[in-house]
């Protein structure tokens, strides 16, 4: 919806896709997925991948300016799913997208979200970044991505520029 501006995207398209993700939306709030993952580090440790997928779907379905209820309530589902996902995960990647996504969202556990994920955080006098462990580069930019995309919508510029410079 982002780049509706600037080419011509069929709303028919759009309402196709809505669709088929509130058809795949499973009761808990979390997605049903028909496919695989082809670069694996880029999923949880766990290598279940419903809570990434479900914070993806929850960040694309934030940026849509307009809303009707059927993706307020597939919103909504979404967020009570990832809330209590992030209550029992310790993995670092499925913590740091999930705080971005609900600070996108604006959500009301936004900010417990985020001591978790700082609390995920490596830092030394230079640098803040976000790791999975071992030869994670790859996951380590995306992860410190996603902190430095959620300290800018904190306006938390000063925590901000270690990530900066890390990435």
């Amino acid at each position: 919806m982002q780049a509706k501006p600037y080419i011509n995207i069929d709303d028919k398209v759009t309402e196709e896709s809505l669709n088929f993700l509130s058809n795949s939306q499973n009761e808990d709030g979390s997605f049903r997925e028909n496919g695989y993952v082809l670069q694996k580090e880029m999923q949880s440790m766990s290598g279940d991948n419903s809570a990434s997928l479900a914070a993806y779907i929850f960040i694309a379905l934030n940026t849509n300016s307009k809303l009707d209820e059927s993706v307020k309530e597939m919103l909504k589902k979404t967020e009570e799913y990832l809330i209590k996902h992030m209550h029992n995960t310790n993995d670092t990647y499925e913590i740091s997208i999930i705080t971005y996504a609900l600070h996108l969202h604006n959500s009301t556990f936004k900010n417990t979200a985020f001591e978790k994920m700082k609390n995920c955080a490596k830092t030394n006098t230079r640098y803040t970044y976000w790791t999975k462990g071992d030869n994670s580069d790859v996951a380590s930019v995306e992860m410190t991505s996603y902190g430095l995309m959620t300290m800018m919508l904190r306006k938390d510029i000063t925590s901000a520029l270690p990530a900066l410079r890390y990435l």
